[in-house]
């Protein structure tokens, strides 16, 4: 019964401490601002021409924000206004900027970079913002550009959630198209394309019906013409607490098609999600509600898809506090245990609306005083690795056992043990490996406790490990 209990415990080890967390964190510097980063469907950054680039404001107005090394510079001013809630899209050398101020004006800004110059410019076809009408009562509004270069802002005013399109140059729109009714007023929305599918995908809360919404649109389509409406993962909901639906969500969308939805739920029951990630597959099918976490607020969803892994990012607290994290492989989507990415009294984490391949820049606002920082982070996955074929005989064994692998490239290597709880047990064994042929490493037992061991062979781009077990 101790091996069997002690393989189960292994078994967690290898499947979520040798591959969960980011690899490597770095914190950037911070600065003042005028207007926090929320909301948790809208993206304040974006890559391009190897650089990071952000859309926030100051005292001074709002700004194109450049990162340069560590450190925050201001590039374009595309508004004098203090006051702008920003949600970017960049598409080739272009970003649009829908700058959301409320009740008041909201604008679309549109730049071009300049790769002689580093720098970005308004442009041409646009120079002056262009003021997009949104219905009194609107409390969040979002883009996206679809396949044929439509543009889409999708906005929530009143509880009901509607949509607005416009064409290249992006300068007349339409009027609202409504998508759903009956929420309450401070009812959130997403839009996102989906290249996959050429489709463009609008997800809102209702918490009326204490359900989620979705309904999607096919590129190139009568801009009225949108499918039926769509509850995610209804199958799973429970009457219990306030219900399925909250008022934050966030979503992105896999190569083949597939939808990665992350939503707070109303619950509110020990027992029941906070977090949840709701799956939207290719043909339209919805998984059943996966459990994130039983508490935490205002998630974002990112995926690598190189890796095949996503990470629910969020605020361990309503009203701000630690910002955590959690991990889990599309193949299995069984979440980890939450690991802290910056302590102390923050909210409104966002990043880019693209998925990443190993690294990734993340905003966030420090709310601990009167005046609010931007804090900001590139953070890092391990790079994939191709898992070797290793083996450990005899095993179980009392005193020594011999590991022995082939590296088909050859080159150095390093080979560690640890315990069940992820402690490496000694020095690690390095040496360097002939292609092609058969490498013996032998591990000493003797001042080994009993007990399951792992042992893990690392190169440069590969990795393999192989459970050890040293008898009683």
């Amino acid at each position: 019964m101790k091996k069997f209990t002690l393989l189960l415990i292994c078994t967690w080890f290898t499947s979520f401490n040798l591959v969960a967390q980011f690899a490597t964190v770095t914190k950037l510097e911070s600065f003042p601002i005028t207007t926090s980063t929320s909301e948790e469907s809208q993206s304040k950054v974006w890559s391009h021409a190897g650089k990071y680039w952000a859309v926030l404001t100051d005292s001074e107005g709002t700004f194109i924000w450049r990162l340069d090394g560590s450190t925050w510079t201001k590039n374009l001013k595309i508004s004098v206004g203090e006051y702008a809630r920003a949600d970017c899209k960049v598409n080739n050398k272009y970003v649009h900027i829908l700058l959301f101020r409320g009740d008041n004006a909201t604008y679309l800004v549109s730049a071009e970079y300049n790769p002689v110059a580093q720098s970005y410019f308004l442009w041409e076809k646009t120079p002056d913002k262009v003021a997009i009408a949104l219905d009194a009562g609107t409390n969040v509004a979002t883009l996206d550009i679809d396949s044929k270069g439509r543009m889409w802002v999708a906005y929530i005013a009143a509880g009901a959630t509607k949509v607005k399109w416009s064409d290249s140059p992006y300068a007349t729109w339409s009027s609202a198209i409504t998508l759903g009714t009956g929420g309450k007023k401070d009812e959130k929305c997403s839009i996102l394309t989906i290249p996959a599918l050429k489709k463009v995908a609008v997800l809102w809360s209702n918490q009326t019906t204490q359900r989620f919404g979705l309904k999607t649109h096919s590129d190139g389509a009568d801009p009225n013409t949108w499918s039926d409406l769509e509850i995610p993962a209804s199958q799973s909901a429970v009457n219990i607490g306030m219900g399925m639906a909250d008022d934050h969500l966030d979503m992105v969308a896999d190569k083949d098609g597939t939808l990665y939805c992350a939503a707070k739920t109303s619950y509110d029951t020990p027992g029941h999600p906070k977090l949840a990630l709701l799956v939207r597959r290719p043909k339209g099918s919805w998984d059943n509600l996966y459990e994130v976490s039983p508490n935490g607020t205002r998630p974002i969803v990112i995926l690598n898809e190189e890796l095949g892994k996503l990470k629910v990012i969020y605020t361990s607290n309503e009203g701000g506090g630690t910002l955590l994290y959690r991990e889990a492989i599309t193949s299995k989507l069984e979440f980890s245990q939450p690991y802290t990415l910056l302590e102390g009294q923050h909210n409104y984490i966002t990043t880019s609306k693209t998925n990443y391949s190993s690294e990734v820049l993340l905003l966030a606002t420090n709310i601990a005083s009167l005046n609010l920082q931007a804090v900001s982070f590139l953070a890092s996955d391990a790079p994939l690795q191709r898992e070797l074929s290793i083996q450990a005989s005899p095993n179980p064994f009392l005193i020594k056992a011999t590991v022995s692998f082939v590296l088909e490239k050859g080159g150095d290597y390093t080979i560690s043990l640890y315990d069940c709880k992820g402690v490496i047990m000694g020095a690690p064994k390095v040496g360097n490996a002939e292609p092609g042929k058969v490498n013996t490493v032998e591990m000493d037992g003797s001042l080994l406790s009993a007990g399951l061991y792992l042992v893990r062979l690392r190169t440069k781009d590969e990795g393999a490990t192989v459970r050890l077990l040293h008898e009683w």
